[in-house]
């Protein structure tokens, strides 16, 4: 898990996502899932899943600006 800086917006996570192939393969490609969760006391956003050409499990972390609510989980 590494815990990023602030994101403003889904689109500025999703980018990040975009850049940041698979460290075992150099996928780009994974199915994420996606959380409100806490990293500290602070609101975050958890993507999580699994690279699509070998498996392997990723995770980042994304802290919301201070005085943001974490979002509701997708539905």
């Amino acid at each position: 898990m590494t815990l990023l800086p602030a994101v403003r917006s889904r689109d500025e996570a999703d980018l990040y996502l975009e850049l940041h192939p698979c460290p075992r393969c150099g996928s780009m490609e994974a199915t994420w899932e996606e959380a409100p969760t806490v990293q500290g006391t602070r609101p975050a956003y958890r993507y999580s899943g699994h690279c699509a050409d070998c498996g392997d499990r990723r995770e980042f972390v994304f802290a919301l600006p201070e005085g943001q609510p974490a979002p509701a989980a997708p539905g």
